[in-house]
């Protein structure tokens, strides 16, 4: 007998806490000191001089280069994302399906990406720096979803997921029946878009002859189709999880996928980030032993707070939270001070927005779905 949805399940909810804890340890206690040119050309921002040493429980934290923590939390959020979804489509119609999701998405996407901008700003004027984006830039960023279709900059580092889940969700809204009628046929989807992709990967020297807008569209399409396959390995899970399928065949299904997921990862042009698999692999492996092992994984205040404030701290932390270390350092704060103050402020104003912002415009959302 499958099992009814609810309205949360604690742990995925708990693990939304600790991707969110992941990603920040991943930029302020990683990125920060150890790929510090990342840094600085995120910010443009003079790189940070070798007289800051990188503190050694930082050396620790990133010891195996083979892990990456915030691969790591963005991987749990992409499975999260895939596992809530059939839950979600089970209740909505297609038209409340996306004024919920754009009520939820964007309106905390908007003030995230204004402090971004407010940081960069800082930044230019500090440093005496030009600001360094174009108007046309700034706007494509304010509508998720567009940037790389365009082939807009990327401003903030972190919006290519949010690009990925809005083309999760489109075909979400596009398939609903399949979704609420918990079809196996939704797996057709994945193995579809991982074919066509697999396919494109190998014609992209002959597209790039043809046109160069042809092949940038395509490899935003073999891009986007990686990481949508390994959002379907959530939605396996959440089959599995409701005993809608056997534990052998959630194996295989989970197996499948991330295989495909590999394999277009391995074939397409972001061959240099392909060492991050295993930590791909290890939020696999958290999330099932956190569904398996559910009583280990229960709500807490710590990871409640976390979990509530996951989206609008992701918004809002990475550029803006870079400037601060910069300048924190520059005007003679310790490492741990300056830290420990970014990490604070971020924090903050996560919870601020997630108050006044989040959830005002979540409950606005429903309000409209229910008129």
């Amino acid at each position: 007998m499958s099992q009814q949805p609810s309205s949360r399940i604690e742990f995925a909810h708990v693990l939304r806490g600790w991707a969110a804890m992941a990603v920040l340890v991943s930029h302020y206690y990683g990125v920060f000191w150890l790929k510090r040119e990342v840094a600085s050309n995120l910010t443009h921002t003079p790189i940070l001089p070798n007289i800051w040493q990188t503190p050694s429980f930082i050396k620790w934290l990133h010891a195996q280069e083979m892990f990456n923590w915030g691969a790591y939390g963005v991987a749990i959020f992409f499975l999260i994302s895939g596992f809530v979804m059939p839950f979600a489509l089970q209740r909505q119609q297609r038209l409340e399906f996306l004024v919920n999701r754009i009520f939820r998405i964007l309106p905390v996407y908007a003030i995230g990406f204004t402090l971004t901008l407010a940081a960069l700003w800082l930044a230019s004027h500090y440093y005496n720096r030009e600001f360094p984006y174009a108007l046309t830039d700034i706007m494509i960023h304010y509508i998720p979803g567009i940037r790389d279709l365009v082939g807009g900059k990327s401003i903030d580092g972190i919006i290519w997921t949010l690009e990925v889940e809005i083309k999760f969700y489109v075909i979400c809204a596009v398939f609903l029946s399949l979704f609420a009628k918990s079809s196996l046929k939704v797996f057709i989807i994945p193995i579809v878009l991982g074919g066509i992709a697999l396919v494109v990967n190998q014609w992209h020297t002959e597209l790039t002859t043809i046109h160069f807008s042809l092949a940038r569209l395509s490899c935003v399409f073999c891009f986007n189709a990686q990481f949508i396959i390994y959002i379907f390995i959530g939605v396996a899970l959440n089959y599995g999880y409701r005993q809608e399928i056997s534990q052998h065949v959630t194996f295989f299904m989970v197996t499948g996928l991330f295989l495909l997921f590999l394999s277009l990862w391995y074939t397409n042009l972001s061959i240099a980030f392909f060492t991050r698999w295993p930590s791909y692999g290890a939020a696999i492996v958290t999330f099932i032993m956190g569904s398996k092992f559910s009583h280990f994984f229960e709500s807490n205040r710590f990871f409640d707070f976390f979990a509530n404030i996951s989206y609008p701290l992701y918004v809002c932390h990475a550029v803006a939270g870079y400037v601060l270390l910069r300048i924190f350092l520059d005007q003679g704060a310790s490492i741990g001070m300056a830290l420990t103050l970014t990490t604070m402020l971020s924090l903050c104003c996560a919870w601020m927005i997630h108050r006044s912002v989040e959830m005002p415009f979540i409950k606005c959302g429903k309000y409209i779905v229910w008129r």
